[in-house]
């Protein structure tokens, strides 16, 4: 089969001998991991965790430089978007090291600035704009009333004995460092998202997932949850996107043979020429959806009979290890959200400490 995102790729390793219901559950746990605000520092760990994963799958490294190009992409669009948008400098809450320099990569490439407030013991810091102003920040006791002048925006963080402001003056064209940093954040999760699901794709056959999807859902079996038919309906789904996928190119051939043009031409015509993919697309997906299940009916088959299988996938001592490192993982990222602990925004290894919220 063609190599792609959601294509399987048969190769001889040891993921691909993985127990798939595990595979799923890593497969959860992994995106939890990845929306959890655990910084670069913590996605860092993820990244080595894939790229370890995509060596040991022996997949071509050609498609995980296909991801990195879409991704370039994506961090453009929202670069873009958050440069348009988002103007604020930030704040952050953190501890001194002792020496007067805040635990931020940021600070030490003049990225992130110092704030002191005079009588506590908390530090500071926050971004940098590019063609704005940045005013004196002001600290308020928790019941001060603050009044903002007009012409500033204001940046505040507050803890449980007072506010922090910081008043900023920002243009169209301002470029705030946290711009940068937020589409470079968002960007790796995108990136850590398709590539952990592109290798359980890769290393998982339609067949391992439908069992899989059938072994996670069967508690559900004692509430009366169809989950036989459910499985078959995910595997069939996921079946049939690399087949779709494959026919809409040669629609697309026979298009242009025909005189279509899919990349020249107004709105309007783009649109023209986008029907004349969609129509003969829903075209072919009922004619395969009823060659399928006449085919089902011809053999007999029912979703609500008890189903033997001929294929076991078994679970040993090195599947339960892994996914129990993984669990550790999960559950001390878990701890660190909980704690309100968060890590350098931008590579740094050190683990800061939020005061409130």
């Amino acid at each position: 089969m063609a190599n792609s995102f959601n294509a399987y790729i048969y190769r001889d390793s040891y993921i691909h001998r993985f127990n798939p219901s595990l595979k799923l559950i890593i497969l959860v746990m992994f995106v939890v991991m990845i929306f959890l605000p655990i910084g670069l520092f913590g996605q860092t760990i993820l990244l080595i965790i894939l790229i370890i994963g995509w060596c040991v799958a022996k997949l071509p490294f050609r498609t995980m430089w296909a991801i990195i190009k879409s991704c370039i992409v994506m961090f453009a669009i929202l670069f873009l978007i958050n440069w348009l948008s988002y103007k604020s400098p930030d704040l952050v809450a953190g501890i001194d090291d002792g020496t007067g320099n805040i635990l931020s990569l940021f600070h030490m490439h003049n990225w992130w600035n110092t704030i002191p407030v005079p009588g506590m013991d908390i530090t500071w810091t926050h971004g940098t704009l590019w063609g704005g102003t940045i005013g004196n920040a002001i600290w308020l006791p928790k019941n001060d009333i603050f009044y903002p002048v007009d012409g500033w925006s204001y940046a505040q963080y507050s803890i449980d004995n007072g506010t922090l402001y910081l008043p900023y003056q920002a243009s169209w064209y301002t470029l705030s460092s946290m711009t940068i940093i937020r589409a470079v954040y968002i960007t790796f999760k995108i990136y850590l998202m398709i590539g952990i699901i592109t290798l359980i794709i890769s290393t998982t056959n339609p067949v391992q997932l439908s069992f899989a999807i059938e072994d996670i859902l069967h508690p559900l079996q004692y509430i009366r949850f169809p989950v036989n038919e459910w499985a078959m309906t995910i595997s069939i789904a996921l079946r049939f996107v690399p087949s779709l996928l494959e026919e809409s190119q040669k629609v697309m051939r026979a298009q242009a043979s025909r005189g279509v043009d899919f990349n020249n031409g107004n709105f309007k015509d783009k649109i023209k020429s986008l029907v004349s993919l969609v129509v003969p697309m829903f075209s072919i997906a009922f004619h395969k959806a009823d060659d399928l299940a006449n085919a089902m009916e011809a053999r007999a088959y029912n979703p609500r009979y008890t189903r033997t299988r001929y294929r076991s996938y078994p679970i040993n001592i090195s599947h339960w290890i892994i996914t129990s490192c993984l669990s550790i993982f999960l559950g001390f990222f878990i701890m660190f959200v909980a704690k309100n602990m968060f890590f350098a925004p931008f590579g740094s290894s050190e683990a800061l400490l939020m005061f409130g919220k």
